[in-house]
């Protein structure tokens, strides 16, 4: 596990993860924007083969749904391959990317509204030593050193976007955070330098993800209890 210091600046080949806190099984989270509950997002996660996978499916009212597999490499947590299907109001994206030898490679497929059919685009792309994927890093957060000053960071890729961009994330201390089971005390991480900016929320006592939230779309996810997904 890694210990970095106080204040510290952690570079991506120098990132790992405790696998103890890695997530394992089925989250669900409501989410809320202007709030007001408009959908749904489900973040499933499990190790299979010497691989770590995560099926994320999310809805929002009216018409959006995007529906995704992440794999990664059950040692590093660096990616092997990205499947993503969306629907974002009638246009299509679906994406089938993997990544080796450091390069991300694969195509996109995309139909706008009044299309007959869906346009192949060939994607290729070097990738930056320790590319890590976002969709995981919502989930793998709670696996990082969470104490207060600790700064992380790193590449990642976005594959509805096709971009790489060098994300910073910073624990900027404990507070109490607000969900649909009620309070808990939670470590606050920023997620810095892109667009839309996130704040997580990780239990203290479970490190569970317990909330996403996306302030300047007055957007967050909240943790659902089991007995009321």
């Amino acid at each position: 596990m890694l210990v970095a210091g106080f204040g510290s600046m952690v570079k991506a080949e120098e990132l790992s993860f405790a696998r103890e806190f890695v997530p394992v099984g089925k989250a669900v989270f409501q989410l809320v924007q202007e709030d007001e509950v408009r959908g749904q997002m489900t973040y499933s996660t499990r190790f299979e083969d010497g691989l770590y996978v995560i099926d994320e499916t999310t809805v929002m009212r009216p018409d959006i749904q995007e529906t995704g597999t992440i794999i990664l490499d059950a040692e590093s947590f660096l990616p092997r391959r990205e499947i993503i299907d969306g629907d974002f109001s009638g246009s299509i994206i679906d994406a089938d990317l993997s990544f080796s030898n450091g390069t991300v490679t694969g195509e996109y497929r995309l139909k706008r509204p009044g299309d007959l059919e869906k346009r192949v685009v060939p994607f290729e792309k070097e990738a930056p030593e320790g590319l890590l994927s976002r969709a995981s890093l919502f989930g793998l957060a709670a696996a990082l050193p969470l104490n207060e000053g600790h700064r992380f960071t790193f590449p990642w890729f976005s594959s509805l976007s096709g971009a790489i961009e060098e994300v910073t994330l910073e624990v900027t201390g404990r507070v109490s955070v607000a969900i649909p089971a009620g309070e808990a005390e939670a470590f606050r991480i920023e997620v810095q330098n892109v667009t839309p900016e996130n704040v997580i929320y990780v239990s203290v006592d479970t490190r569970e993800v317990l909330r996403i939230d996306v302030p300047s779309l007055d957007m967050r996810f909240e943790r659902l209890s089991p007995d009321t997904e």
